[in-house]
């Protein structure tokens, strides 16, 4: 994986607000503004609109997590 960049770490996952689901992306709620963002659709997504879903919040956007459970807050 030469040039990789670590952007984030697992850890630095929070939940959010799934607001609604559509063929491929889903609404969340930003964990910092609280504003409505479309993200891709991970694979294997499994969840209600109305449900807190995990989210890792990168330079790069926000990216939902499938079927994880987050570390418990530090």
């Amino acid at each position: 994986m030469k040039g990789a960049e670590k952007v984030a770490n697992i850890r630095d996952a929070v939940l959010t607000v799934l607001v609604s689901i559509e063929e491929n992306a889903i609404l969340v709620l930003d964990p910092e503004t609280y504003e409505t963002v479309a993200i891709k659709k991970p694979m294997s997504f499994n969840a209600e609109a109305g449900s807190e879903i995990p989210v890792l919040k990168t330079p790069y956007g926000i990216f939902a997590l499938a079927h994880l459970e987050i570390p418990q807050a530090k």
